[in-house]
């Protein structure tokens, strides 16, 4: 089952069905409070495009965002972009950025990031599970399999520095959905050129856009954090500072953990995850959260 203390106020990591249980809310009390939250096997990358495994999408999602994020009630909302335009062919998609996007290092963050970022994900070398979903970007598919090397030809372009165009082949009404995923984060070039091979290997060779940085992982430890980005554009909706992030693997440690008050949150016979509103953990700390049990 599922333990989550009821002061604690955040949206939940990763929903789950689990045998035997009902629904409840988790109410928050203290807004703002530190979290301690655990995770059941280790972090491998902060690369959103080499973000396969649950925990790496998941803190990559809380350090980075898209041209899109879920709300509350797991509807996709314009998140990076202010606005989109879609042609009527539903081939051509227009997005406009937020004015003041900003990396965690105070880069100016651009639509040229955003192509960056697709490029990489369909580049084989990243091994990405989301290349296949980006196949239907214009050109996409030569170089998700080898075929072509020209990056520039993806049919993703930065029209000006706060404008970005995809090209489809054909319409995608999914499209909002997809775009939530890591796979489709922007990436800063000059912040990866710099740390070569090393990115996402570390907190000290990860960069952020979303409502949190990494702190204290050094790429192998089970404890690390997440602290609020001052640099995040919408940092005035987040009211948690600080989230401790434990890698608890045993389920009997967890319980034990919890029930001593060590952590707030443990996953004991995970049966599967429920896809409502995953992709807003931490976020807006004052809301109530939903926790859907079997």
């Amino acid at each position: 089952m599922m333990k989550l203390r009821r002061n604690v106020g955040l949206l939940a990591l990763t929903p789950v069905l689990l045998i035997g249980a009902t629904a409840r809310e988790a109410m928050a009390t203290k807004v703002g409070q530190p979290v301690n939250w655990t995770v059941s096997a280790p972090l491998t990358t902060t690369n959103p495009s080499a973000a396969n495994d649950a925990t790496a999408a998941d803190i990559v999602t809380q350090i980075g965002q898209g041209l899109y994020r879920y709300d509350k009630a797991g509807k996709p909302v314009l998140a990076d972009a202010k606005s989109v335009v879609t042609s009527a062919d539903g081939r051509t998609v227009t997005f406009k950025l937020k004015a003041g996007l900003r990396w965690s290092n105070g880069a100016k963050l651009t639509a040229a990031d955003y192509v960056y970022g697709f490029q990489q994900t369909v580049n084989p070398r990243n091994a990405s599970n989301s290349a296949a979903i980006a196949t239907n970007i214009h050109g996409a598919n030569a170089l998700v399999t080898g075929a072509s090397q020209d990056f520039a030809s993806l049919g993703v372009k930065a029209l000006n520095e706060d404008t970005l165009q995809l090209q489809l082949d054909h319409p995608m009404p999914a499209l909002p959905s997809i775009l939530t995923s890591t796979a489709f984060f922007p990436q800063n070039k000059a912040f990866e050129d710099k740390v070569g091979a090393k990115y996402g290997t570390s907190a000290a060779n990860s960069i952020s856009n979303g409502p949190f940085v990494l702190q204290q992982w050094n790429g192998s430890n089970t404890t690390y954090a997440l602290t609020k980005n001052v640099h995040y554009v919408d940092q005035k909706q987040v009211r948690t500072q600080k989230i401790t992030i434990r890698t608890i693997t045993d389920t009997t440690t967890g319980y034990n953990l919890y029930q001593a008050g060590d952590i707030d949150y443990a996953v004991l016979g995970l049966i599967r995850c429920e896809p409502v509103n995953t992709k807003q953990i931490f976020r807006l700390s004052k809301r109530a959260v939903r926790i859907s049990l079997a």
